[in-house]
C-alpha cells in the first residue's frame, strides 16, 4: 500500500460517509416533513369533523 493509495482510501471513505450522512439527514428530514404533515392533516381533518358534526346537529 502506498502512501497515494491511502491517501485516495481515506478520501473516499470520508466522502462516501458524509455522502451517506447527507442522505440520511435528508432522508430523516423528509420523514420529518411527511409525518408533521400527516399529523397536521389530521388534527385539520378533526376539527373539521366536529364542524361539521355541530352544523348537521344545529340544522
Amino acid at each position: 500500500m502506498t502512501v497515494g493509495n491511502l491517501l485516495i482510501n481515506q478520501f473516499f471513505y470520508i466522502f462516501g460517509k458524509k455522502l451517506f450522512e447527507k442522505r440520511f439527514f435528508a432522508f430523516v428530514s423528509t420523514w420529518g416533513i411527511w409525518k408533521s404533515w400527516v399529523k397536521a392533516r389530521e388534527e385539520v381533518g378533526a376539527k373539521f369533523r366536529v364542524l361539521y358534526i355541530l352544523i348537521v346537529c344545529s340544522t
